[in-house]
């Protein structure tokens, strides 16, 4: 009964959005309905099949990320060119782009739910998720219902809240300095340009010479 409360005001929210443009109050409610019919779903998963949906959200969350971009592009090409080339193809993505990210929010929470993340990069994951999945649906729901300037709106929303998604998504599986690792420190940089490549040659040099003294000279 209350879950079916639920439902019926987050369809209330969604169809409320059919010709209104993007505000962030309505924004706010439409997540607020949406984290109050997600609050349900760590207790039906516990201890039923719902808990291995859970294992599914690493597949299913790259669908979104490709999916809203690729429709914003569409869109926004249209109305630059005053032409309705990829109207047909821009609505079949918005589709597919607010059904995939229903599909990836929903054992996301799960998985949140069964292991132990802690705070603060778990919790902007989960939220920018929920805001992400709730501009995807506002953004359907307007282009379905011929509101353009609402879909293009949604979608260019929907795909920055999907890049900050994203990014705290890769914060928890690679580690809190998975960009700044992959950049060298000043150190390193200042060491590289110092060196010439003829110095750079010495050293390979001798670290390969290493390597053969140690592992193949006493066989060879």
């Amino acid at each position: 009964n209350l879950q079916g409360r639920k439902s019926s005001s987050l369809l209330t929210e969604f169809n409320y959005f059919k010709g209104m443009p993007v505000s962030p109050g309505h924004i706010k409610r439409v997540v607020a309905t949406l984290a109050g019919s997600l609050s349900a779903i760590p207790c039906l998963a516990a201890g039923s099949w719902l808990s291995l949906a859970g294992k599914l959200h690493p597949m299913l969350v790259h669908f979104p990320v490709t999916l809203l971009p690729l429709a914003l592009a569409l869109d926004v090409a249209d109305r630059i060119r005053k032409k309705d080339e990829f109207r047909q193809v821009t609505r079949w993505l918005t589709t597919a782009a607010a059904a995939s990210a229903v599909l990836a929010l929903i054992p996301g929470w799960v998985l949140a739910g069964q292991e132990d993340y802690g705070t603060g990069t778990i919790d902007i994951h989960r939220w920018s998720a929920v805001v992400t999945t709730a501009l995807s649906i506002m953004a359907w729901i307007a282009g379905k219902s011929g509101n353009e300037g609402g879909r293009t709106s949604g979608l260019a929303l929907a795909t920055i809240t999907v890049v900050v998604t994203g990014h705290y998504g890769s914060m928890i599986t690679h580690g809190e300095d998975w960009w700044s690792s992959t950049q060298p420190a000043p150190d390193q940089q200042i060491s590289l340009a110092a060196n010439s490549p003829a110095d750079q040659l010495m050293e390979q040099n001798v670290r390969l010479r290493s390597i053969l003294a140690h592992n193949c000279y006493s066989c060879h």
